[in-house]
């Protein structure tokens, strides 16, 4: 494997999820210890396309992945094709993504396992069940507003 800024830092963060004591990880902010008592996993796409998104849902390895505790304090991504296993503590935990530092321009399509997704920034434009996924609940698709989308996930 060739070891890239970016591989360098997935892999980073992977480990330190892993390696944090059970029903801890390390957050996002100062190193603070969170309890993560819920996941899910998310997975952002260019488009609406079930087949394609549940390929990656039977097929890919997880990202690690910390949701903050409210709207626009959650980690904040760029990546499509990644499937993202979010951990939470409380209720319901928060993710950005960043749509400005993506090439695609337009609504991207968040696929979710395990839980739901409501839109907290951004506009919702389609959503409902993946269909014959079972490794996928539902999609939504949402248009950035100023950039970004946020997203309220919840666990099952």
């Amino acid at each position: 494997m060739t070891y890239t800024r970016r591989n360098v830092l997935e892999t980073g963060a992977s480990a330190l999820l892993l390696g944090s004591s059970a029903g801890a990880v390390i957050g996002a902010t100062g190193g603070s210890v969170a309890a993560a008592s819920n996941s899910l996993e998310l997975l952002a796409e260019e488009y609406v396309d079930h087949h394609h998104a549940c390929f990656h849902a039977e097929n890919d390895d997880r990202t690690g992945l910390m949701a903050g505790g409210s709207c626009g304090s959650g980690q904040t991504v760029d990546q499509t094709h990644v499937i993202w296993d979010v951990s939470y503590g409380g209720s319901e935990g928060y993710v950005t993504f960043d749509a400005d530092s993506h090439p695609y321009s337009g609504p991207f399509v968040f696929y979710v396992a395990n839980g739901s997704a409501t839109v907290c920034e951004g506009t919702y434009l389609d959503g409902g069940s993946v269909g014959d996924c079972a490794e996928l609940d539902e999609y939504l698709e949402v248009d950035p507003d100023n950039g970004s989308i946020t997203l309220e996930l919840s666990a099952l």
